[in-house]
């Protein structure tokens, strides 16, 4: 397992085939099942392992290069690289020395540098100390570049020819997304997302620029990273927010924020703001039936939604229908940990 330096941060890389090396590396970033990308290193040999079809190919060709999900198809990978699921995240080289390294080796694990659930390393002293941490990590390959800003890969699907996005990142931040026709202009307005995957967003006119994932809030190596991601974009685009935008849940990190600015503060249903999103990506105005299975969310009641069935429009929404509500042993642990919940049912039934 190496560490090499790339645009927007280290990647760790092993071998794909090497089932040892893979599971010393899920254990070097305390991640236990989530699949790994893999770069090909041209798109013929990315076809051996998964189903590129045209769309696939054109986001794999794209500038953008991002991470594409392609149906597993093939090949001799250890189990441990994608687990259990059908899909493999692959993408292509993007810069010289991948292309040099990926003609030696064949395909190759590239994931970002960092404890899962931390921001990306692209500083070199951080990486210096990383490797020191990590008996397992064999070298690292530094180049003499600074890198200003961490930017993670773009992970995408190919839905209905287009990029269905897993996580905006490298490649398509800071380009702006422009609201549908008939939506009024927005002021300055800065939304400050939710805690977990957390992102951030800015909007004036009729242009709205998504920042990149930053990761779970629930550090103060990634809080700290959110703060400086946001004054950093408000400084490239030469905006300053008039209002804010943040969840209902008074606990996020992200609200906390929100309340601290000194700006006029909106707060917002988080699965609705779910359902409002993809009806802006789509040029949506006319009310919809919106369905959000997105695990918890604070509700207007102060209680945890989930599985929420909202008549839904830019103006509000009405909660037509929701999953029943039982108890959470261990509040947001149990979100991690399952088990504790149907221990409850189970002592119910």
């Amino acid at each position: 397992i190496v560490a090499i330096k790339g645009i927007g941060g280290y990647h760790l890389v092993c071998s794909p085939f090497n089932a040892d090396a893979v599971r010393r590396l899920r254990a070097m970033k305390g991640r236990e099942s989530k699949p790994f990308a893999v770069m090909f290193p041209s798109l013929e040999t990315a076809g051996q392992y998964g189903a590129v079809g045209p769309a696939e190919e054109a986001l794999l060709r794209s500038p953008e290069r991002p991470i594409v999900l392609v149906e597993r198809s093939g090949g001799d990978f250890p189990d441990s690289v994608c687990g259990a699921g059908r899909f493999i995240g692959a993408f292509l080289p993007y810069t010289p020395i991948q292309h040099l390294l990926l003609q030696q080796t064949g395909p190759l694990i590239m994931t970002s540098a960092n404890q899962s659930e931390l921001p990306i390393i692209y500083d070199d002293d951080s990486m210096l100390a990383f490797f020191q941490q990590h008996q397992d990590l064999a070298g690292v390959l530094t180049h003499n570049r600074k890198i200003l800003r961490r930017l993670d890969d773009s992970v995408v699907a190919a839905v209905a020819g287009g990029p269905q996005f897993i996580r905006r990142a490298r490649g398509y931040v800071p380009l702006p997304l422009t609201l549908p026709a008939g939506v009024p202009d927005s002021p300055a307005i800065l939304a400050c997302g939710a805690q977990q995957k957390s992102t951030f967003c800015l909007a004036a006119g009729n242009l709205v620029y998504p920042g990149s994932e930053i990761g779970d809030l629930g550090s103060r190596e990634t809080v700290d990273v959110y703060r400086g991601a946001i004054q950093d974009m408000e400084r490239l685009l030469r905006l300053t927010p008039e209002k804010i935008i943040c969840d209902l849940h008074p606990r996020y990190e992200s609200t906390r924020y929100a309340m601290a600015a000194g700006l006029p503060v909106l707060q917002v249903q988080h699965h609705y703001a779910h359902i409002a999103s993809v009806m802006a990506e789509n040029g949506l105005t006319d009310p919809i039936i919106g369905v959000a299975f997105d695990g918890t969310g604070y509700g207007d009641d102060g209680t945890v939604w989930g599985g929420e069935f909202l008549i839904a429009s830019p103006e509000g929404y009405e909660r037509a229908g929701h999953l029943k509500p039982y108890r959470l042993l261990g509040a947001d642990e149990a979100v991690k940990q399952g088990w504790k919940t149907a221990e409850i049912g189970r002592a119910h039934v």
